[in-house]
């Protein structure tokens, strides 16, 4: 069987991981303005912060990034 899957360097990945959970961060304390300018942005009831919240963990995990783990700086 064919390995179709993408490579990525693990330090490549470590810093994806981190800039999903900076985001993911961001929007799980970010105040109602920004809440607002979200919804105005992909549209109303189509696409909600704490849905971006879960597809951004969800990426973090499949990148080998487990929330709330201390993972390495990148580089090291």
């Amino acid at each position: 069987m064919a390995d179709n899957g993408i490579r990525i360097d693990v330090n490549d990945a470590l810093g994806l991981v981190e800039l999903l959970e900076f985001i993911r961060d961001f929007f799980g304390t970010a105040g109602p303005a920004v809440t607002e300018e979200f919804t105005a942005f992909v549209g109303t009831g189509t696409y909600s912060v704490g849905d971006l919240r879960v597809d951004l963990e969800r990426y973090q995990l499949l990148l080998g990034g487990i929330p709330g783990d201390d993972l390495p700086p990148v580089g090291r």
